[in-house]
């Protein structure tokens, strides 16, 4: 009898695995819109609490505000970038922009060396992949209108409906209580960490890039502010592989006030990575850099221009869920050398 039933267990918890792989796979070119709406969740549910709760509105019209204020701060700017920043591939990696700029520079300095050609050759194939990486979640227009509905409408309900929620999730988690309250807590720091931490730097290394190419005339100014808010999120590389380049060619080409405002650039910025963000993030919780880039890595071909956010968060709430499950079933107890450098227990205790 014990048999049958531990048969009877094991068929259905391979049923279960198996249906949620499918709906998981069929689900994939929507991903984006279900942790956009978990990542504007917690970013917008202060705001959504204050309305509701301080000035009394209903959970329907702060939920509408609320959506209301989120296309206008985060979906309408987004979309305006990310168009904008694809116009001006064109432009950028012509021959009359900096690239070819660049280009015409290093074969004149090396003559020998006949690159010119297959660097104009690597500049197309950059442009292609650019290209695909800004529109590889958005490569039909159908597919955008679904991302986004699907976002908006997770987003409302996770507000509005929150009890409801929590409690599902209590009742669904693998975990005890204690560790899936520690889940939905570090779900939060490591989102605000990955979002308001990294976001701000990222918009600031960006907006410091963009201005230094519309003063001088550079082309393409946006579009490089554009990709060095992106590049920001990359560990130890980051908006370096812009300015070091504009520095050298510059320098090359004799062009001495440019070089020298790119290098005092390349100091602010390595300021803001190395002294900045560190205690930020040790106040909202830490990711780690290697998970960071293998994040990264990992998100772009997936869920294209968000995989740089969505990537490593993904990947952090992975190691978090395993180092849950060694506590709680291999009863191992608590490293401090996790890669995510989370919280010790003690804290989620004080906190309830």
């Amino acid at each position: 009898m014990d048999e049958e039933i531990r048969l009877k267990r094991t068929l259905a918890s391979v049923l279960i695995v198996s249906l949620i792989g499918i709906l998981i796979y069929a689900m994939l070119p929507y991903m984006a819109g279900v942790f956009g709406a978990l990542i504007m969740y917690v970013i917008f549910r202060p705001v959504y609490r204050r309305i509701s709760g301080k000035h009394r509105l209903p959970q329907v019209i702060a939920g509408i505000i609320v959506i209301i204020l989120s296309l206008a701060v985060v979906l309408l700017p987004s979309i305006f970038l990310v168009s904008t920043a694809y116009s001006q591939i064109n432009q950028v990696l012509s021959n009359s922009g900096f690239v070819g700029e660049a280009i015409t520079t290093i074969d004149t300095l090396a003559p020998d060396l006949e690159i010119e050609d297959n660097l104009r050759q690597e500049v197309k194939n950059i442009k292609s992949a650019l290209g695909g990486i800004i529109f590889k979640t958005a490569n039909s227009m159908a597919n955008i209108v679904i991302n986004i509905t699907l976002m908006y409408f997770l987003l409302y309900y996770l507000l509005t409906s929150e009890d409801s929620f929590r409690r599902k999730f209590y009742s669904l988690s693998p975990f005890n209580k204690r560790h899936t309250n520690e889940l939905i807590v570090e779900f939060e720091k490591v989102t605000n960490t990955t979002i308001v931490v990294s976001g701000i730097i990222a918009i600031f290394q960006g907006a410091l890039i963009w201005l230094c190419f519309w003063y001088f005339g550079l082309p393409g100014a946006l579009f490089w502010g554009f990709l060095g808010a992106i590049f920001s999120f990359l560990p130890l590389l980051g908006p370096h592989l812009i300015w070091l380049p504009v520095l050298i060619i510059k320098a090359l080409q004799g062009d001495y006030l440019v070089a020298g405002v790119f290098f005092i650039v390349g100091i602010v910025m390595t300021i803001s990575d190395s002294v900045i963000r560190p205690p930020l993030q040790q106040q909202m919780g830490n990711i780690h850099p290697v998970v960071s880039l293998i994040g990264v890595l990992a998100g772009i071909p997936v869920f294209g221009l968000m995989g740089v956010v969505i990537g490593p968060l993904l990947l952090s709430y992975i190691l978090l869920m395993f180092r849950m499950y060694r506590q709680e079933y291999l009863k191992e107890p608590e490293s401090e050398g996790d890669l995510n450098h989370l919280p010790h227990k003690e804290e989620h205790t004080e906190k309830g």
